[in-house]
């Protein structure tokens, strides 16, 4: 059996309900719409969501010859990115990182909100980064920053696609450290070997488990008359306002050429439950709505996240692996 999630893509007018009935494991479906021929979406545009009834009403209607759509699986569990840099003499594998999808469940999309660095063991995960990168260096001479996202699942992580560049997941680190990444990203791709040590070094000070996290959000509008910073603190699951600067993290709100950026910190180590940041994110976009007038709705936690269920270690079958 394949351990990857399986897709089906189908170009032109299609009966999205009975697909989606075909494709549905019990959990749901998740369907991707994109005009042929458009460039690259990313950060969840053009995905849509549903577990029971027809699809949203918001997915485009679509005409034959002029849409793509691909359909598959909704899997329940941790949203994780493996990433890693292929280089001549060795696989770079950084740090794997939990990815920030939230659900809507009114509209049926996706807000993602960033990735953070994962909480607890990831051996198993950083093994299979190793293993896809020597498959992309030994089978398709590939150099470079490569990433692949997927759903750690109660059976396994199951990959969902992969990406042959340099990660984005590093909106976080200091701007020199991103800087100097892509320039090692550069020389990796054109054949040069840069130093393996410094490079496997600077991926590690950059996507490792710090004191704190940070997650973003765009929002189309905000209350202009509110402060740009509030500090918050954990009262059991939810968060609420701080009196002062020793809570336990802060929203800041800026303008930005999207409308108005949040940005969210908070305290890596009293997180609810010391779970992972995935469950808890909504109440950081719940709080900014209340007290800074931002518009983001209801956020739900990643799907089964906020089940107490034991996680496996992460595993690709040989076969996935040798594709």
């Amino acid at each position: 059996m394949r351990s990857r999630a399986n897709g089906t893509p189908i170009d032109g007018t299609v009966d999205l309900a009975m697909l989606g009935a075909i494709v549905d494991q019990g959990t749901g479906v998740v369907c991707s719409c994109q005009p042929r021929g458009a460039a690259p979406s990313a950060g969840g545009d053009g995905i849509w969501w549903w577990r029971d009834g027809p699809p949203p009403t918001t997915i485009p209607a679509t005409e034959p010859g002029t849409w793509r759509v691909r359909l598959m699986p909704l899997l329940e569990g941790i949203p994780v990115r493996l990433h890693g840099m292929a280089l001549a003499t060795r696989i770079i594998p950084f740090p794997p990182m939990e990815l920030v999808t939230l659900p809507r469940p009114e509209q049926g999309t996706f807000l993602c909100a960033g990735a953070v660095p994962m909480l607890g063991d990831t051996a198993a995960l950083v093994t299979e980064t190793e293993r896809i990168g020597v498959g992309l260096r030994d089978r398709l001479g590939y150099r470079g920053g490569f990433s692949v996202d997927g759903i750690l699942t109660r059976t396994g992580f199951q990959p969902t696609d992969l990406n042959a560049r340099l990660t984005s997941a590093m909106e976080a680190a200091p701007s020199d450290r991103r800087v100097l990444l892509h320039a090692v990203n550069l020389l990796a791709r054109e054949g040069n070997e840069p130093d393996t040590g410094a490079v496997a070094q600077l991926a590690e000070d950059m996507f490792s488990i710090g004191r704190t996290c940070t997650i973003f959000g765009a929002a189309s509008s905000a209350d202009e008359r509110a402060s740009r910073k509030a500090w918050v603190r954990w009262d059991g699951d939810q968060l609420v306002p701080a009196a002062s600067n020793d809570g336990d993290g802060n929203l800041v709100i800026l303008p930005s050429p999207r409308g108005w950026l949040l940005t969210t910190t908070l305290a890596t180590a009293r997180l609810p439950r010391g779970g992972r940041v995935g469950p808890w994110a909504p109440e950081a976009f719940r709080l900014s709505d209340e007290t800074l007038g931002t518009n983001f709705g209801h956020l739900a936690p990643p799907f089964g996240t906020r089940s107490r269920i034991c996680l496996p270690e992460a595993r690709l079958s040989a076969e996935w692996a040798r594709e």
